[in-house]
């Protein structure tokens, strides 16, 4: 999961397809702010495993 390499679709959105899944790329500072409003529940859906990454709904 470190190694995967994202494919851009566009730039201005910052989107992108990383392991075939839909992604949003965010700035590592937003990633910190997201980890910090995940509560316990949603841990499987933390940010930690994809530093750059982001699940989209």
């Amino acid at each position: 999961m470190k190694g995967s390499v994202p494919n851009f679709l566009d730039d201005s959105q910052g989107l992108a397809y990383v392991n075939n899944k839909l992604r949003r790329i965010i700035l590592r500072s937003q990633c910190k702010r997201e980890k910090k409003a995940v509560t316990k529940k949603e841990k499987k859906k933390d940010v930690r495993n994809y530093s750059k990454f982001v699940w989209l709904e």
